[in-house]
This record gives structure tokens, C-alpha cells and sequence, in this order.
């Protein structure tokens, strides 16, 4: 087990001492000082609902468009997406500390929150129920299978990230331990292929756009591809369990309005690719914002928003398989899910 797992979450008495900086993305309409924000006793207006993650990612463009197109409106709530630099500690720093009304993360994330007694949380929702992970190596190289990297370095985006969980528990499900491959965090995809393509890793973990660009230039051969394995909560939406119970309301409208947001895009994949560029930006090219737009159309997002016992099962299979994480001490769904919005 490495030094990195469960960095991000810290004890109550250290959140005061730490300092961040916030970039608050502009969401339109939605966001508007026009907007009426609510306080929890008033019934019918709309209701501010900040999202707190660490990364201005693809995976966010229904949050932004639901504030933006009048999704979020509609179900009563003013949808805000703050992003904190850093990394994931800072955000689950903030979160910690009282900022924000849901944080994104990996399961371990609310795991780590209740282990380690830093805040009581509750998971409200599902963003992604699929792994979007893919192990792949050079076209053309020995390595085909798992147990031909052994004692060959391996690539994952950081140590303790979902990918190195899910390299972690790839390697017990085929009877071999993290000892026998060497790990290197990386970081994002360009590192991850240049690391490929310069022969300083055997293996790296991609996603989109950089798998599908990899394997059109028939440059890649996949060792295993995760989100082919079945559900799997790769990111979740966090609440503080105190909040929950004062506002379930707030949280139940979240859900309702991510599961209608969905809708409309698998419905018209031209508007969710439109979305998406507009909330990534000019400097993601459209090509690359489509790669994108369809492989999370294609399963990686819920649909449905909900947290179920079926991902909360494999999430946790996951998580204890890595050794990161003990059978004996791991929280229950019901510990997980108090007062989460239900299916």
C-alpha cells in the first residue's frame, strides 16, 4: 500500500489551517443575480447548490448545462460549479471544512471521510457508473495480459488514484500482487503516452479522448479494458450527512435534475457535444470534445443519478481487493447513503 491512499481527506483541526484558491465557472443564465436563491424554509423558490470537484473535466458538462439551459431551474435549484486547484486534497479540504454542497469524487473518497472520522457523509448520487479506465501497451509488444507485465512498470494517473485501485484490483483478479508489476504515477494522458511511446512503461492507463486517439492511430493494443467489467462507481456525489437531514429536498431536485439533464443529451448527442465545448472551452479542439461527449453517452455516465447497492458492491469488491481498505472496518450502503435520495 502506498503513501498516497487517502491523502485527500484530513482530520476536522487541520482544515483551518489550510488556504486555497477557488475558480468558480460561469454557468450562464442559471447563475444570474436575476436567479432567486432560497433560504431552506422557502417553499418553491430556487435554491442555491454549489458543486465543489478538483478538475474543469468532461464528466461535468451536465452540471454546467443544467445551469445553464434551465434544467436546474426548473427543479428548483441555482446550480454553481466551483473548482479548486490543487488536486482532489484541496477540494475534499474545502468540503471538509463546510464549502460547497456536494463534492465529486471517487468512492474511496467518501470511504476515507467516514474511516477516518474527518466528517460524516452521505452519498446523495451517482456521476459515472462505469470505469473509464483502459490498460493498454504498445501495438505490437509482448504484452498482451496481465500477467505478462510482471516485473514490468506500469502507468497509472496518480498513487491512490481509481486507476491505480483499479490496476490493484486487476492483479488480484488474476492472482498476482501490486509487488509484481512496478507502479509509476504518471499523471494525465499525454504523460501516460509518451511514457508508451518512449518505452519507460510496459502498460499506462488511458481514458478519452487519449485512448480513442491512440488506438484510430492503431498505435495501442488494450491489455484489459475496465468498463467492460460492469458497474462500478467511479464517481459519486458527497453530501455532509448534517445537511442532508436539515435539506433532503435540495438533493433529491440535484438528482432529478442530472437524470433529466441525461436525457436530453442521449437524446441529442449534437447538443451534449455543443454543451461540452462550450463549458470546456476554445482550447479543446472539437474533435477531441466529441471523443469524449460519445464514450461517456456510452455508459460512463449514470443515468439515473443513483448510488445503488449494485455499485456500492462493486465499488467496495474494488476497494477491499486493493488492500487499501479492510473487509472488517468498511462502511455499510446504509452507513453510506443516510438520507440519500432514493430509486
Amino acid at each position: 500500500m502506498n503513501g498516497y491512499v487517502g491523502s485527500g481527506v484530513v482530520s476536522r483541526r487541520m482544515v483551518a489551517a489550510m488556504g486555497v484558491v477557488a475558480l468558480t465557472v460561469g454557468l450562464g443564465a442559471c447563475s444570474s443575480d436575476d436567479t432567486p436563491a432560497a433560504s431552506s424554509g422557502e417553499s418553491g423558490a430556487v435554491e442555491d447548490f454549489t458543486v465543489v470537484t478538483s478538475n474543469n473535466g468532461v464528466q461535468w458538462t451536465p452540471i454546467a448545462a443544467m445551469a445553464k439551459d434551465g434544467v436546474a431551474a426548473k427543479h428548483g435549484l441555482n446550480v454553481k460549479l466551483q473548482v479548486f486547484q490543487g488536486g482532489s486534497g484541496n477540494s475534499s479540504v474545502i468540503f471538509t471544512g463546510g464549502t460547497g454542497d456536494a463534492l465529486m469524487g471517487g468512492m474511496d473518497a467518501p470511504v476515507n471521510f467516514l474511516l477516518k472520522d474527518a466528517v460524516d457523509v452521505s452519498v446523495v448520487g451517482a456521476i459515472e457508473k462505469e470505469n473509464p479506465w483502459v490498460l493498454v501497451a504498445k501495438k505490437g509488444s509482448p504484452y498482451t495480459s496481465v500477467d505478462s507485465l510482471k516485473g514490468q512498470t506500469v502507468g497509472v494517473s496518480g498513487a491512490g488514484s481509481f486507476s491505480d485501485y483499479s490496476v490493484r484490483n486487476l492483479l488480484s483478479e488474476n492472482g498476482m500482487t501490486p509487488a509484481d508489476i512496478k507502479t509509476a504515477a504518471l499523471g494525465a494522458g499525454p504523460a501516460q503516452v509518451a511514457a508508451l511511446s518512449g518505452n519507460t512503461a510496459a502498460a499506462v492507463m488511458l481514458q478519452s479522448p487519449a485512448f480513442e486517439q491512440q488506438q484510430s492511430d492503431d498505435a495501442i493494443q488494450v491489455v484489459h479494458n475496465f468498463r467492460e467489467d460492469g458497474p462500478m462507481p467511479a464517481i459519486v456525489a458527497i453530501a455532509r450527512t448534517d445537511e442532508v437531514a436539515k435539506q433532503p429536498d435540495k438533493y433529491t431536485k440535484f438528482v432529478a435534475a442530472w437524470k433529466e439533464e441525461l436525457a436530453k443529451m442521449q437524446a441529442d448527442p449534437e447538443y451534449a457535444v455543443k454543451a461540452a465545448s462550450e463549458y470546456l472551452g476554445a482550447g479543446v479542439e472539437q474533435s477531441d470534445v466529441k471523443i469524449q461527449v460519445d464514450a461517456f453517452l456510452g455508459g460512463i455516465w449514470s443515468t439515473d443519478g443513483l448510488f445503488t447497492q449494485e455499485l456500492y458492491d462493486s465499488g467496495k469488491k474494488l476497494l477491499v481487493s486493493t488492500g487499501a481498505f479492510q473487509e472488517e472496518n468498511f462502511p455499510s450502503y446504509a452507513d453510506m447513503t443516510k438520507g440519500a435520495p432514493a430509486g
